[in-house]
């Protein structure tokens, strides 16, 4: 499982991070929260049995970022 949110630090960067229950596995800088820059992040990691986030459009999402996979839910 996946745990993936953003921490924004003014209002041009957002610091995104993934990580499990027990450490980071990657974070990636960038100017917003939309789908190219979760790609970045998310493409550098193994694709997770479980993402969990706060986004809106989880389905989209996770569709775009892993393909191979089967249902999402939000």
């Amino acid at each position: 499982m996946i745990y993936v949110d953003g921490i924004y630090l003014g209002r041009r960067a957002v610091i995104l991070i993934a990580s499990t229950d027990t450490h980071v596995v990657g974070w990636y800088l960038a100017c917003s929260e939309h789908s190219q820059s979760w790609g970045a992040l998310l493409s550098r990691i193994a694709p997770p049995q479980v993402v969990v986030m706060t986004l809106v459009e989880i389905p989209q999402f996770c569709s775009l970022n892993f393909p191979t996979r089967g249902r999402f839910r939000s």
